[in-house]
């Protein structure tokens, strides 16, 4: 009889850590994303590193249609349960950092609807998978 609970913590167990997986490898890849309202775009790429999904800016490209490649992690702290989720996002204006709390919602396994405010100022982005 232990063999046989066992076995089912066993499998159950490994099928809870394989939808939590499915989930967060829809969010892990490149994500071409789009300051809706404003001429300028980036490209970020979201990995696990050590069960912990960290997002990162890769490329910047500013109003001008000058590109600034980045390496600089913006999304920490994120949370995703496949459809919704949240994130710690660092973004700079002129030149200073500021931390915030953005919520995004999956719209297809393409695209994301983000959105945060910071000291008053309501953002949207779009984010659209980089294949």
């Amino acid at each position: 009889m232990k063999k046989v609970q066992f076995l089912f913590i066993t499998i159950l167990l490994g099928s809870i850590t394989q939808i939590y997986a499915q989930k967060e490898s829809v969010l892990i890849g490149k994500w071409n994303v789009e300051f809706v309202g404003e001429d300028d775009s980036a490209i970020i790429e979201f990995k696990n590193e050590g069960g912990n999904i960290i997002g990162y800016m890769m490329e910047y490209t500013d109003n001008t249609g000058e590109k600034f490649k980045d390496n600089s992690k913006v999304h920490t702290s994120v949370l995703f349960d496949g459809k919704k989720g949240k994130s710690k996002y660092t973004l700079e204006w002129e030149g200073e950092a500021y931390e915030t709390n953005l919520k995004f919602e999956l719209a297809n396994p393409d695209i994301i609807m983000a959105s945060y405010s910071y000291y008053g100022f309501k953002s949207k982005e779009i984010w659209r998978r980089i294949r």
